[in-house]
């Protein structure tokens, strides 16, 4: 069938599965031992639940990627991540899997967690539960839900969840290991906005991924998170997710981008715009979003500066 063969014959998307670009083997037969609690998927159901992957079905994307709506026969709805592959050795996709199986027992509250994933044709595709309300970048700062209002306790609740799925894979996992790409787009809200962290254990994707979808809108979602030293060798990794998470409750207070070009040249991003106000609390108050300076306790806002100031360290 056209499906099984990943060209849907209604669509010119070239975001198919394509068995034309076939590895050293068409699929991964090693399971890893680590496997079990993700579910394999077969192309052909993940073609059908996302329309051979079709625009309308878009709905993010990213370095590694893009991500689909998937709306299964059983009645699942799963996001499902498309990554950009690379050509693997054997030996490579050996350690794919591994990879997947370690991903598959991340298992926390505050963790976006694998339900299944895809390994056929030279691509990946993973898949995750479904969050009703977005990310939270969606819910801050698109034009469909900017205008309702995320109360001060919703943003604190975001904010501890976040902290909590950080110390998992910080201090509780073994071996530990650092997210690598913390950013407001990678937390996923569910109806009673509850976080999620999505995209654990994906930096480890790095040297599979290919660079073909390195363009201006893959890379705008993660600009002002990265710490400035995350670049150079020896950079601390952990210490890094900790100066992403804080320009994370920079958003949550002032409910401005982390990098805004509409900015004057040295405030496009956020930390830099923010800094100055960050160590006098009448200063930290007039740069609070104002859809929740006056409900939030002059004592939360001045603790949420102090909590800035220890992440970022400015």
């Amino acid at each position: 069938s056209s499906l099984m063969n990943g060209h849907d014959t209604s669509s010119s998307n070239n975001d198919s599965i394509i068995p034309g670009r076939v590895p050293k083997r068409k699929s991964c037969a090693k399971t890893s031992k680590n496997l079990a609690p993700a579910k394999q998927f077969l192309a052909v159901d993940i073609m059908a639940a996302t329309r051979n992957f079709n625009e309308e079905c878009l709905i993010g994307e990213g370095f590694t990627g893009r991500v689909y709506r998937g709306d299964f026969p059983d009645g699942q709805l799963l996001a499902i991540k498309k990554i950009n592959m690379i050509d693997l050795s054997l030996s490579e996709q050996d350690e794919l899997m591994d990879i997947l199986g370690n991903m598959s027992r991340l298992k926390h509250p505050n963790i976006s967690s694998l339900v299944g994933y895809c390994v056929e044709f030279g691509h990946c595709v993973l898949l995750y539960e479904y969050a009703e309300n977005g990310s939270l970048e969606d819910l801050l700062f698109s034009a469909a839900t900017r205008s309702r209002a995320l109360s001060w306790k919703a943003r604190m609740k975001i904010a501890l969840g976040v902290t909590y799925a950080l110390e998992y894979i910080h201090l509780m996992c073994s071996p530990p290991f650092a997210h690598g790409n913390i950013k407001a787009t990678n937390i996923l809200l569910d109806a009673q906005l509850m976080p999620y962290l999505s995209h654990c254990g994906l930096a480890k994707f790095s040297h599979f991924v290919s660079a073909t979808r390195m363009d201006s809108e893959a890379l705008s979602g993660a600009k002002g998170y990265a710490a400035p030293e995350a670049n150079g060798s020896g950079t601390d990794i952990i210490k890094a997710d900790i100066y992403s998470f804080g320009v994370i409750l920079l958003v949550l207070l002032t409910g401005q981008k982390a990098f805004d070009s509409s900015r004057g040249p040295n405030d496009q991003f956020l930390v830099d715009w923010a800094s100055p106000h960050l160590h006098d609390l009448n200063s930290l108050g007039r740069i609070t979003d104002p859809r929740i300076r006056g409900s939030m306790p002059p004592k939360a806002i001045s603790a949420l500066g102090n909590i800035i100031l220890l992440c970022i360290k400015v």
